[in-house]
């Protein structure tokens, strides 16, 4: 199973296609608002197909039957004042997926997420997944375009069904604008369309997760690591500089029309790739750009593809839940002496 996080606006981002006269700057059209308000859909589906019904978080403080119409059957609801993820309500989340789902001993189940703090920071969730059977990994950081199903099959389409709904709704109900009340409704149409069963299955296998294809990516897909893949220390002035000005004088070169009377390279000297049509690599004529000073060290750690439900990482949460109790008892002894 793998779960992924969306947000819906009342006023959609995204605008669907019109017709308009040839040569006109500006087309007109029905909108909500200038700004809308957030609501958070968790989305969750298996490789086989399978869809457990959204779980929606509103930006309110309090909950409200209003909000329910609409929405399909067996959808869950959590009200937050930002309107995104918390720990608090991962964890009832936690709990609708256990309801649809039923791990057991015999048929265990991997759930895959992202790398929130809410799911990778949350040790009610670790221990209640231990407890039923549930392995949750967590992908790599900066890559859900690639390994994500639910961003490579199931995002567009349900984004563009869902604009579609609100532009409908807009048109035939002149006057009125779309609030989080009928966000639910609109999000039932979209998510009726968009999560069927080919969609999942194309997703997980597109990602290569399932079934499992470890060569799904070719060398053009890690081709951007080429710029900052390299070691730091050993990046020095002299180096930096002599590079630019080999780049620079490549570039002035081809900017001149000069690139006739450059050596042309053997055919045979270069790899013949047949999804292509170049005799010799671009990379050649106009290499790749080149980090040339230490990257600012981050104020917070990156994260990483991890296992939550490992012995190991359950034991972190617990040493860092100790070290914030621990810290939180001295301030407020502190306090006190202060105050006496």
């Amino acid at each position: 199973m793998l779960m992924r996080q969306l947000y819906l606006r009342s006023v959609p981002n995204k605008k669907s296609k019109i017709a308009a006269m040839k040569g006109k700057k500006q087309v007109g059209a029905i909108s909500s608002a200038e700004r809308g308000e957030t609501t958070t859909a968790v989305m969750c589906m298996s490789a086989t197909g399978h869809v457990i019904p959204p779980f929606l978080i509103f930006p309110r403080a309090r909950m409200n039957d209003s909000l329910k119409n609409g929405t399909p059957s067996g959808t869950e609801f959590a009200c937050n004042p930002s309107g995104y993820m918390t720990v608090d309500i991962f964890c009832a989340w936690f709990d609708h997926f256990l309801h649809y789902v039923h791990p057991k001993a015999d048929n265990p189940v991997l759930l895959v997420v992202d790398g929130h703090s809410s799911h990778t920071k949350n040790l009610a969730v670790t221990e209640k997944a231990r407890v039923n059977h549930v392995t949750i990994i967590v992908l790599p950081p900066h890559c859900s375009n690639k390994l994500q199903p639910l961003d490579v099959s199931f995002m567009a389409p349900f984004k563009n069904y869902y604009t579609n709904a609100a532009e409908t709704f807009l048109r035939n109900n002149p006057g009125r604008v779309i609030t989080v009340y009928e966000v639910g409704q609109l999000m039932s149409t979209a998510f009726t369309k968009a999560a069927t069963t080919l969609i999942a299955v194309n997703g997980f296998k597109k990602t290569g997760l399932w079934p499992c294809n470890r060569e799904i990516f070719d060398d053009t897909a890690f081709a951007p690591s080429l710029v900052t893949d390299q070691s730091e220390k050993n990046l020095n002035s002299e180096s930096s500089s002599k590079q630019d000005m080999q780049n620079n004088s490549t570039t002035q070169n081809v900017a001149d029309g000069q690139l006739e009377n450059m050596p042309r390279p053997s055919r045979t000297s270069y790899p013949q790739n047949p999804n292509t049509s170049f005799e010799v690599p671009p990379s050649v004529i106009i290499p790749l750009p080149q980090i040339t000073t230490a990257r600012s060290s981050r104020k917070c750690r990156s994260g990483k593809a991890a296992e939550i439900t490992s012995t190991s990482h359950a034991q972190c949460l617990i040493r860092a839940k100790a070290a914030k109790d621990i810290k939180a008892i001295k301030l407020n002894q502190k306090k006190t002496a202060r105050k006496q």
